[in-house]
């Protein structure tokens, strides 16, 4: 196992989450080109989305470690009852998000956006719950495919997926002049997409290709014992992920309370961080997969070396994409907007928007090998340490009694974000992780 190995396996992930990446991007660029107040509420209700369907998104990645430590044990009926139960959550929790969308308007009153932003937000978020559905019965299935080493099917999907996405957006938003709700609407459509991909691709596909000569198909149903196990894993898993994503939200907020400016170069900063970050998330699938299933053949040594080498690899890539956005700053501003008050605003913060890059990786692909392992309580418990205790007075102070504004924000959340990614990393490095990965 080397760095080539690790990264010739993440390949096809990386290049999928390129792809959900590019389609978020082009819809920022497109959304961004309609005005600040439109890129204002996407950031703004965007966000919102993922932080709630973060609550369910842990539970549901953990299928793949369920799936991953079954595979490497050959245990092949629990692969398919881990997805039943995961789907089953899916369900659960689309209901409930479609059931709450009336409260959305009174929920994002709380954030004090101005009246347009407020609107052009409520609108986005109204669709987008429509789309709850698809999207968590996708990661399911992606979790699915990535765990049996059948990664070249979540790209496939994701590059068919977000193509029509781009198509749609382009139509929705300037050929039919709907703005910001057909960039919702887009969304929606592909999320449901990739689901009906998924399925079509489980029932046609001969899974004896790769080793499992039993009929997976065949099993059906919910094991309770499998069910209390993926969310013993998920749900501290999920509360880490929410609680992240909170911080995000509360750092947009804040931002919005200086000025339009400010709240339009965090929302371009983030994106470009999410990005340039798209090789950590599929590095840190691989970290997950890899170490699960050599948790699950036993072989013990061998998930601590994949663990580590995709974490060095993520690292090396991380910092070459930091030094490009320090010193090309002011031209890839211009791919999002062309004012020069947000021009220069941007510049002023690069350094620490690289930070970010640096330090989001780290903690992506460490958590991810830490999940694998079934060691997920840690991390939430680091997470409300990094980023309740220490980021939130933190930034606030550096803005407001300090005065720094936009660039005291940024100061703490680059603190932040590196400090959670070294003591993730040193979780995994330290092997503390190895009395919670007992096999499921």
């Amino acid at each position: 196992m080397s760095y080539i190995s690790i990264f010739t396996f993440s390949l096809p992930l990386i290049l999928a989450s390129a792809s959900d990446v590019i389609m978020s991007t082009v819809d920022t660029a497109f959304i961004g080109h309609v005005g600040k107040v439109e890129i204002a509420a996407v950031g703004l209700s965007g966000l919102f989305v993922w932080a709630v369907y973060n609550l369910v998104k842990g539970i549901l990645v953990s299928v793949g470690t369920l799936v991953s430590q079954n595979f490497g044990a050959k245990q092949y009926r629990q692969i398919v009852i881990s997805v039943h139960c995961g789907l089953l959550i899916s369900l659960i929790a689309a209901v409930l998000f479609f059931l709450l969308r009336s409260i959305l308007p009174f929920l994002l009153s709380y954030m004090n956006p101005s009246a347009d932003i407020q609107q052009a937000a409520n609108t986005y978020l109204s669709i987008r719950f429509l789309g709850a559905f698809g999207f968590f019965g996708a990661i399911v299935f992606a979790a699915l495919y990535r765990s049996l080493n059948l990664a070249k099917f979540v790209l496939i999907t994701s590059i068919f997926a977000n193509f029509t996405n781009i198509l749609l957006d382009y139509l929705l938003i300037f050929t039919f002049d709907y703005g910001i709700q057909g960039a919702a609407i887009a969304t929606v459509i592909s999320q449901w997409l990739s689901f009906a991909i998924y399925i079509v691709l489980f029932i046609y596909y001969d899974f004896s290709k790769i080793g499992i000569l039993e009929n997976i198909k065949k099993f059906f149903g919910i094991e309770l014992t499998l069910l209390k196990k993926l969310l013993s894993i998920g749900i501290p898993y999920s509360l880490k992920f929410f609680s992240e994503v909170m911080i995000f939200y509360l750092f947009i907020m804040m931002s919005g309370w200086l000025s339009v400016d400010a709240l339009a170069v965090t929302t371009i900063m983030f994106q470009i961080v999410i990005f340039t970050n798209m090789t950590a998330s599929g590095i840190g699938h691989s970290a997950q997969v890899l170490v699960g299933q050599k948790i699950g053949a036993k072989e013990l040594d061998s998930a601590k070396k994949a663990g580590r080498l995709c974490v060095e690899l993520n690292l090396f890539i991380a910092l070459g994409f930091s030094i490009i956005l320090v010193l090309f700053s002011k031209y890839l501003i211009m791919i999002f907007n062309s004012e020069q008050s947000i021009a220069s605003l941007f510049s002023s913060i690069s350094f620490f928007g690289a930070c970010m890059i640096c330090g989001d990786g780290l903690q992506m692909v460490a958590g991810s090998a830490l999940n694998g392992a079934c060691d997920t309580k840690i991390q939430f418990k680091y997470m409300m340490i990094y980023g309740y205790v220490l980021f939130v007075p933190l930034c606030y102070i550096l803005t407001f009694d300090f005065k720094l504004q936009l660039f005291g924000a940024w100061i703490a959340m680059a603190i932040f974000i590196l400090l959670l990614g070294f003591a993730l990393t040193y979780r995994f490095y330290s092997g503390q992780w190895e009395k919670n990965c007992n096999v499921v």
